[in-house]
């Protein structure tokens, strides 16, 4: 390893750049009002969760507390229902000072926790944003003023664009704490954000940087990279209404749709039609479409399958283990997959599926 890349991403716990029994100062001044009941207590991040490690007391008009620096790692100052402070202790951190009030918070001594402070404050002002335009969407739907709907919708859409684009930035000017970087990340979709992410984290030298985080990251890569575009899909069996075992691989040979789904999904019931009109299209030129249901109980899907129309084979992910193997988090999700097995385009809806099977069978 270069000697620039070892400075910049010297955050090992291994590491001899700090004496491990030396303890960092925790001092909090705040012009919140709280009971004297409701301590402020100093938490650590574990794979548990949060644990209180100490107390901070009031000693003239300060909060102080301390911790013992076991290695990097992630912290929280909070007053229950009153405020909640995230905080990053490395070793470059002897003392932080925090000076809060209900308009501000500054964060001194700890570079990574004035940046995840810079992470929570743009997040925080765009759902700020993002509530508004969803409360002002809900105005213009009583008034049936269609235009301003799809206005709305565009901007909250630009917001979300524009949010991920200046939290890429944080993240890429803030390498030189792995922590902070890792913090940020937590807010990225691992899927549309998979080459940005497998970028960062890669760069991240494990002999260097010891934290549970990193290795659930690596953990969750190496999972949604075998869902990238070119990988084969995964294989998978259910068991179909005929008590009949259906396989992916049975559909070798055919440009298949798997259609993640389920009865109560409106934004997936109103997607059918169009799915009935490509199946309808393009089936008999090797196009077929396989629906996964994610219903709790048979009878709704078959009660969907009838009520919509659905000519195709919809089989029931009882238990969710096919969607878990996808990573489904949200629906409707998709996969095209190419007559060998391969994974050709995800989450493909409206115009931009048909486009994609226009372009494989011609208009």
């Amino acid at each position: 390893m270069s000697r620039s890349i070892f400075l910049l991403f010297c955050l090992s716990v291994l590491s001899g750049c700090r004496d491990k029994s030396e303890s960092v100062e925790i001092e909090l001044r705040t012009s919140v009002d709280f009971p004297d009941f409701n301590k402020v207590v100093l938490y650590e991040l574990s794979r548990e969760g949060f644990i209180p490690v100490d107390t901070l007391n009031r000693i003239d008009g300060l909060f102080k507390g301390s911790v013992r620096f076991k290695g990097p790692g992630f912290y929280a100052v909070a007053a229950s229902g009153f405020f909640n402070i995230n905080l990053i202790i490395d070793k470059q951190v002897d003392r932080i000072l925090i000076d809060h009030s209900l308009e501000k918070l500054n964060i001194k001594g700890s570079r990574g926790s004035e940046i995840i402070l810079q992470i929570d404050n743009l997040i925080a002002n765009a759902k700020r944003k993002l509530r508004d335009m969803t409360d002002a969407i809900a105005r213009a739907q009583l008034a049936e003023d269609f235009s301003e709907i799809d206005n709305l919708n565009n901007r909250m859409n630009d917001l979300k664009l524009q949010t991920v684009a200046d939290l890429k930035d944080i993240i890429s000017s803030s390498r030189d704490n792995d922590l902070a970087v890792l913090y940020g990340m937590k807010y990225l979709n691992f899927d549309s954000d998979y080459s940005f992410i497998d970028q960062i984290v890669s760069s991240l030298d494990s002999s260097e940087f010891n934290h549970f985080w990193y290795d659930e990251f690596r953990v969750k890569l190496d999972e949604t990279r075998k869902l990238q575009i070119g990988k084969m899909a995964p294989s998978f069996e259910l068991i179909d209404s005929l008590g009949n075992s259906v396989s992916i691989t049975d559909f070798r040979g055919t440009f298949v749709l798997v259609d993640f789904w389920a009865s109560w999904c409106r934004p997936c019931r109103d997607e059918n039609p169009h799915l009935l009109n490509l199946f309808q299209q393009f089936q008999a030129r090797g196009f077929t479409i396989l629906g996964i249901s994610l219903d709790r109980e048979k009878n709704a899907l078959y009660k969907a399958v009838r009520e919509d129309g659905l000519t195709w084979l919809n089989l029931h992910d009882e238990g969710g283990e096919v969607s878990q193997v996808y990573k489904v988090e949200f629906i409707p999700a998709n996969y095209l997959i190419d007559p060998q097995g391969t994974i050709i385009a995800k989450d493909l809806r409206g115009a931009a599926l048909q486009n994609k099977l226009a372009e494989i069978f011609g208009k």
